[in-house]
């Protein structure tokens, strides 16, 4: 049997004009099964423990990868910390269902990075919708004007000495 770090044996063809290598096909067959022998069941990947700590460190590496490329995806990730709870469960809490959406989607890239980064193999993570969180947003010029003046309420009484209208 051939040591798992040679290269197949070439075998040369040669037809009219050129010769073409091509490798053999029984030593191919060979490195197929020698791959088949090596790999790892589910029970025999890495299962260590990890802290919040690292969770949310590898979770921020996986941001800032994804910054260059998606400045949107980078601002949800770093704004939305999954949180490692007591019973070993770990959750994410966004606001929206397009949050929701936008780390689904991402989640085939996020978790073999962070799994990589935990050396935990069985790292998954469970997202958690709460509208009530969600920080009302002022859209129309109305809305904006409604919440300066929660802040400075005598911004109604210029607005109205001045003879402004809305």
């Amino acid at each position: 049997m051939q040591q798992r770090n040679e290269m197949p044996e070439i075998l040369k063809i040669k037809r009219a004009k050129a010769s073409v290598r091509i490798p053999n096909l029984v030593s191919l067959k060979e490195l197929m099964r020698e791959d088949k022998e090596q790999e790892l069941t589910a029970d025999e990947l890495p299962k260590e423990g990890y802290t919040q700590q690292k969770l949310t460190e590898a979770w921020m590496d996986f941001a800032y990868v994804i910054k260059k490329n998606d400045l949107d995806f980078f601002s949800t990730l770093s704004s939305f910390l999954p949180v490692l709870e007591d019973s070993g469960k770990i959750m994410v809490t966004v606001h929206n269902s397009t949050q929701d959406g936008d780390i689904n989607q991402m989640k085939a890239q996020l978790l073999p990075f962070v799994r990589k980064e935990l050396n935990n193999f069985e790292f998954d993570f469970d997202i958690f919708v709460n509208k009530q969180q969600a920080k009302e947003v002022a859209v129309t010029p109305q809305e904006k004007y409604a919440k300066l003046v929660e802040k400075n309420p005598l911004l109604e009484d210029y607005r109205k000495k001045l003879g402004l209208g809305l």
